[in-house]
């Protein structure tokens, strides 16, 4: 799906008051919200600013136009800078922005940016999941066939099964799943590779097993960014209209919400499974 396509399809469940398809996680819809989600960033941060300087004590609002102001900034700096270290950092923390908000198509302009800058195996890695997450297939292949297997690299072993099972090779994604369960993978990326490898593979039992688990054990604020990609991705077209995995998809977390203070280095589960991809 294209950029304006998912950004709209974000927008619509933000400006629909819904965080996620739980009742539970209902949020009001918000100009500031709907700009946010649509990708325009610039309308965002003046629309949050303004919700900040309407009631000081908004703590979220604050912190959104916070972050929204440096990701502002960072967008220009990242075109003007010369100096290859310090534009690696702005187009690292911009690329963060970037999937904190499900943005893949500019995440990955940013990507082709760095891996010119630098060609590490790293930075080939980030370039080949936003090619993954944006559907360009070929390019994703192509560029993990440079990359030798690494045991230590869980998340490199799945991508290439990945995109071997959307070019034809089905044989990859069955040597998989009979060898490893989704409960020898601890981290998000890992797990939600396997069940696209699943679901792909037309192994829907398991797809449904591994996105109960998933939206079991992340913050529900965490649920519309997962959704998001289930939804966009043709990996799990066919799985979508499984009963099994409907339901699954309708699972609640489990994890106690907590109120976040925007300071991710005092935070108390900066280190555990569910804050990998905590987005504030």
């Amino acid at each position: 799906m294209n950029k304006t396509l998912r950004n709209l399809l974000a927008a619509a469940m933000m400006a629909a008051g819904l965080a996620t398809a739980h009742e539970s996680t209902v949020v009001p819809a918000s100009p500031a919200r709907t700009a946010l989600y649509s990708g325009d960033y610039a309308a965002a941060m003046k629309l949050y600013r303004a919700d900040a300087e309407k009631d000081p004590k908004d703590a979220a609002a604050k912190l959104m136009y916070a972050r929204l102001k440096k990701a502002v900034r960072s967008q220009e700096d990242f075109k003007t800078e010369k100096n290859s270290a310090q534009k690696i950092k702005i187009g690292t923390s911009l690329r963060q922005f970037y999937y904190d908000f499900n943005d893949f198509e500019r995440a990955t302009a940013v990507d082709e940016e760095l891996y010119k800058l630098d060609n590490s195996q790293a930075n080939a890695m980030r370039l080949a999941e936003s090619y993954l997450i944006i559907n360009k297939d070929k390019e994703a292949g192509e560029l993990l066939d440079t990359l030798a297997d690494d045991p230590e690299q869980s998340q490199l072993g799945l991508m290439k099964t990945l995109s071997a099972v959307r070019g034809g090779k089905g044989e990859a994604a069955e040597k998989l799943l009979s060898e490893k369960s989704f409960k020898d993978f601890k981290k998000l990326k890992d797990l939600q590779l396997y069940a696209a490898i699943a679901a792909k593979s037309g192994e829907l039992k398991t797809a449904s097993e591994v996105m109960t688990y998933i939206l079991a054990n992340v913050p529900s604020k965490m649920h519309w960014q997962i959704e998001t990609l289930v939804e966009t991705s043709p990996d799990f077209a066919t799985a979508l209209q499984d009963a099994s995995f409907k339901t699954a998809m309708q699972t609640e977390s489990k994890v106690k919400e907590s109120g976040c203070s925007g300071n991710c280095a005092s935070c108390p589960g900066k280190n555990s499974y569910q804050s990998e991809h905590c987005s504030k």
